[in-house]
């Protein structure tokens, strides 16, 4: 996982080809080739598609009804594409979970910057590879946690459309998550637990999109 980590951030723009063009009754090995044919990725080989192709799948694919939403959702804005790859790496890298909803959030709750020395102490206190400290930032920074130019980095609240905070609220009642990390990481918890909820995310879907 740390070398598919080191070469996938957020994949915001993979995400969204993903999103429109997946097929999970396509058997995974025959994945690439097609992708490649069809020029569903922007990559060079099938060697770089496979690679991203392992990267969405562990994204995605276990969320089945999540899958189908997202490749309905025509019309999602830039920053509610970029929360819902933000939540979904929390969701498939408990890494990137602890370092945006424990690290970032007390770096921010002291309005205290960031940099890579910091985030590579922080992972060797966590007996993780100090040389993921380039993959959290950037995956951090493209999901407007912390400010993209170099160090030291500044903490920076998202932009969140409700709608956004809708599908993360009705994905993680499906799969039976706790919010609170999801929603500690953009700055927010509480209240939007209390949001009115359908009685499924695709029952949300079908009301709201």
């Amino acid at each position: 996982m740390s070398n598919r980590r080191g070469r996938l951030a957020l994949a915001v723009e993979e995400s969204r080809a993903y999103w429109e063009t997946a097929d999970t009754s396509v058997p995974v090995a025959s994945r690439p080739t097609l992708a490649f044919e069809r020029r569903c990725l922007r990559a060079r080989n099938v060697e770089r598609i496979r690679d991203i192709l392992v990267v969405m799948a562990e994204r995605y694919d276990a969320f089945p009804e999540a899958l189908v939403v997202l490749g309905r959702w025509k019309r999602m804005d830039a920053p509610t594409r970029r929360m819902i790859c933000h939540w979904h790496l929390q969701l498939s890298d408990p890494l990137y979970r602890r370092f945006t909803a424990e690290l970032l959030v007390d770096h921010r709750s002291r309005n205290a910057p960031i940099d890579r020395a910091a985030t590579a102490s922080w992972l060797r206190d966590e007996d993780e590879d100090s040389a993921l400290a380039s993959y959290l930032l950037t995956a951090g920074a493209e999901a407007g946690l912390i400010t993209a130019k170099r160090d030291p980095r500044k903490m920076i609240t998202p932009e969140v459309p409700e709608r956004a905070v809708a599908y993360l609220l009705h994905l993680l009642r499906a799969v039976g998550v706790d919010p609170a990390p999801y929603l500690v990481s953009i700055g927010r918890e509480g209240d939007e637990v209390g949001l009115p909820m359908c009685s499924s995310l695709t029952a949300w879907a079908d009301a709201t999109l």
